[in-house]
């Protein structure tokens, strides 16, 4: 039994509701922004402190942080508001923007390939920069904001980029709405933690199996158990 624990795997993602984690990379990509004024501050500005928290703007995702700023009035040369790196095929990001954050120190990562989408092309950025700098780029998490609506292709592609990011970087990344946290499990055993908060609406938690079969499913306290 204890053997088995031991290879439990155990994921509190409560914590990024709760900009819990110490050190993680914020990831945005070309969706708009949903999040709370508050909320998003504080997950974007969470402890600078920390070196290995960075924020990456995937191509058009710079568009809409800039949105952001403007609609709230913030200003995009306030250092805190500043993204460490825009990445992609830039096709969708304006050059105005481009210009902008990169007068400011932004670092503009141009990735032209086709094969991958610019999500996966981002994470592979994130581990080139994690070899550069390793003694101080340990993170937690890596935070993908992405709505889950709109062009199922996107959906899709961005469900798969998180199947890729296994052998990309080390830490888990996970994938951000205004309603969901979506992430990987894979084979074996997990232990998931949720604070359920008085007031704080219905909660629901779905397994899909999708990538392959899943010839065994068991679960423990939720509503209705997988047996």
């Amino acid at each position: 039994m204890n053997s088995l624990k031991s290879r439990t795997i155990r994921w509190n993602p409560q914590l990024i509701c709760d900009c819990g984690f110490n050190k993680y990379v914020l990831v945005i990509l070309n969706r708009r922004i949903e999040f709370e004024k508050e909320f998003m501050i504080s997950l974007w500005n969470k402890d600078s402190f920390f070196a290995a928290h960075k924020k990456i703007l995937v191509d058009g995702g710079a568009n809409h942080w800039f949105e952001f700023l403007k609609k709230h009035n913030l200003s995009n040369a306030d250092k805190r508001n500043i993204p460490d790196f825009i990445t992609g095929d830039l096709d969708s990001v304006t050059q105005v923007v481009l210009n902008s954050f990169e007068l400011l120190g932004t670092k503009i990562v141009r990735t032209p390939d086709q094969d991958e989408t610019d999500f996966t092309k981002a994470l592979h950025v994130l581990a080139e920069q994690s070899q550069i700098i390793s003694h101080t780029f340990q993170v937690e998490a890596v935070v993908t904001l992405a709505e889950t609506c709109g062009r199922f292709d996107q959906i899709m592609a961005n469900i798969n980029t998180l199947y890729k990011a296994k052998n990309i970087f080390s830490a888990p990344v996970y994938l951000l709405s205004k309603e969901s946290i979506t992430w990987i499990l894979w084979t074996g055993e997990h232990e998931i933690e949720i604070k359920l908060r008085e007031n704080s609406g219905n909660k629901w938690c779905s397994l899909i199996p999708i990538g392959r079969r899943c010839n065994k499913v068991t679960t423990s306290g939720l509503k209705w158990n997988l047996a």
